[in-house]
């Protein structure tokens, strides 16, 4: 117990949780994690002898708390999507050392939906849209395809709207909602379309030109 986990849980369903995230979550003695990531393993065997820690606003509180118990019992720290795309290990890095921590990679909620397209994404820009309006607008331009990680602000209708004014009204938008479980949405159109739309609060989007549609 030198080391503590940072383990990335997937899209969202108990179903895309790889098998070496699922092994180290069990072997676990506190799990932290949102409401939603924890809810994930509510069903697992030994949840219920485990301490959860939700993180809210508690994110000094939490960083109290690894750092005076890691070594003492196993905790595992939940992100959603991969370990290494927008998520919490960033915050973790300002705070620990390396030396301190396991990273356990997931599968990212872009690489679902582009999957579940039937495209490839090694040549598209990964980004997020939080504060980087400019960035994924020149990404468009310059490489054909991007992927977006939305937020509150920055919805899919939002980014629309952002594309049509910049002149790139000719694209194809793929907007994935609850990526992953039953009540999955996958809604496809032109930025025109995708802008009079209503979707989730947190969505994942691709933005394609024609030419690259079936790459």
């Amino acid at each position: 117990m030198d080391k503590f986990n940072v383990v990335g849980i997937g899209p969202g369903s108990f179903d895309y949780v790889l098998p070496i995230a699922l092994k180290t979550i069990k072997n676990s003695d506190v799990l932290i994690g949102g409401e939603r990531q924890l809810e994930v393993f509510s069903g697992i065997e030994n949840f219920s002898e485990m301490k959860h820690i939700v993180l809210k606003s508690n994110y000094i509180e939490v960083v109290e708390y690894i750092s005076t118990n890691y070594s003492q019992q196993r905790i595992s720290v939940l992100v959603s999507g991969d370990t290494g795309f927008y998520s919490l290990l960033k915050f973790i890095k300002r705070h620990f050392e390396p030396s301190q921590f396991n990273v356990v990679p997931g599968i990212s909620s872009l690489q679902y939906l582009f999957a579940r397209v039937g495209m490839t994404w090694q040549d598209a820009c990964l980004t997020s849209v939080h504060g980087r309006e400019n960035e994924y607008v020149k990404g468009i331009k310059e490489m054909g395809v991007v992927g977006l990680l939305t937020d509150l602000k920055n919805s899919p209708s939002k980014i629309a709207e952002t594309l049509i004014d910049q002149g790139l009204s000719d694209l194809r938008m793929i907007v994935g909602e609850r990526l992953s479980y039953e009540d999955e949405k996958i809604t496809e159109g032109t930025p025109e379309e995708i802008k009079a739309m209503a979707f989730e609060s947190l969505t994942v989007v691709i933005v394609v030109n024609h030419e690259q549609s079936n790459k």
